[in-house]
């Protein structure tokens, strides 16, 4: 029994695209918001707003990927 790891997953197919469509469209707002940002001559702090669109991204992909 030591060594071995759980194959089963936690999500269908259905949620696992699911959460990588969100992970992508988080991603992609994220970096148009930080593009607009630095393109319009805003603050640091305006472009710090994208952080938690990209840390949705980012765990949306991941989470599909590890399919959790």
């Amino acid at each position: 029994m030591e060594g071995e790891t759980c194959v089963i997953s936690n999500i269908g197919p259905d949620q696992r695209r699911l959460r990588h469509r969100a992970g992508v469209v988080a991603l992609v707002a994220g970096v148009a918001l930080t593009g607009a940002a630095w393109l319009g001559g805003m603050g640091l702090w305006v472009r710090l707003l994208a952080a938690p669109l990209y840390f949705g991204g980012f765990s949306g992909v991941f989470q599909a990927k590890a399919k959790t």
